[in-house]
């Protein structure tokens, strides 16, 4: 242990047994500790006022409470825009499985109203990923903002890779249509 480490030691410990500033002064004197009354006025000042660790957080996730502005800023959700149901069911978003319902509605419905049904489920989704982030923090409980943001990195992912594939079908498909005509 090198004199400095010795020294703060030595100093905390007589803090910690609720020795006076003077007592602890004149033991280091008495010892002929150089520079007593250059180190000594600001290491006591540290032990007895040592700084306090930053108030944490609540952590909201899971709860109708505020959104952190971490969670809000992070844009575009592309997970629930892309894979909207699938990232409902995940991420405990019930309103998302309206979009299951109207897929199958539109499945079950005849052709001059599945435009319309199509139409209704794309603003829907358009809508959620400019809410996704929002009320899948209030959906779900996570540890904290780090962990969230990185389970919604993935979603993002996802969401961009289903959508691409998507529209490409919709591209190829539309592209057919118009060859055939």
């Amino acid at each position: 242990m090198d004199q400095a480490t010795a020294l703060r030691s030595f100093v905390a410990a007589a803090h910690e047994a609720g020795q006076d500033y003077r007592e602890v002064e004149t033991l280091l004197l008495a010892a002929n500790w150089p520079d007593v009354d250059q180190f000594l006025p600001a290491l006591w000042e540290e032990l007895a006022n040592p700084p306090q660790p930053a108030p944490m957080e609540e952590n909201t996730s899971g709860t109708s409470g505020l959104v952190p502005p971490e969670v809000e800023a992070m844009g575009f959700c592309w997970g629930a825009f892309g894979m909207t149901w699938i990232w409902g069911f995940a991420n405990k978003v019930a309103l998302t499985y309206l979009f299951l319902l109207v897929g199958l509605a539109q499945c079950i419905l005849s052709k001059p109203w599945s435009f319309v049904v199509v139409g209704a489920e794309l603003v829907g989704q358009v809508w959620l990923g400019f809410v996704g982030h929002r009320l899948a923090w209030r959906s779900r409980r996570y540890r904290d903002v780090a962990i969230y943001r990185a389970t919604m990195r993935s979603w993002n992912s996802a969401g961009i890779a289903w959508s691409l594939m998507g529209a490409s079908v919709v591209v190829t498909l539309l592209i057919v249509w118009l060859v055939r005509r």
